[in-house]
């Protein structure tokens, strides 16, 4: 009876064990995605037209974008606040948005305190 008894205690050590590792192991496996322009630049087209005039509200799928951009990017890490803004910044500049326009889009999109201007100066990448 004893060894039947220490035989499962041993087979619930080494099964809480078995737990634990792939527990922490897919805690550790979770990571935001890496932030680079590419991952940006499709959602960004998404509000390219209220952002340069066209239209007078930004689709929905803009701020769902948006909104994608700001939750799933670790904007705690000063090279992802970085990479996001010199994005942004050579898309700006490319597609000709109006500055007052991008103010305003985080503000309209949910109210999303976005870390980064969708406007940014070359001063504002440097940060």
């Amino acid at each position: 009876m004893e060894k039947k008894m220490m035989g499962f205690s041993s087979f619930l050590c080494v099964s809480g064990l078995v737990f634990f590792i792939i527990s922490f192991n897919s805690v550790r496996a979770f990571q935001p995605p890496r932030a680079t322009c590419e991952n940006c630049l499709g959602f960004l087209d998404l509000c390219k037209p209220y952002l340069v005039g066209e239209v007078d509200r930004p689709h929905p799928a803009c701020c769902f974008g948006l909104s994608y951009i700001y939750y799933n990017f670790d904007f705690t890490r000063h090279e992802t606040r970085r990479t996001i803004c010199r994005c942004i910044r050579k898309i700006s500049v490319r597609d000709q948005y109006k500055p007052d326009r991008a103010k305003t889009l985080p503000v309209i999109c949910f109210n999303i305190p976005f870390p980064v201007p969708l406007y940014p100066s070359d001063n504002d990448c440097k940060q």
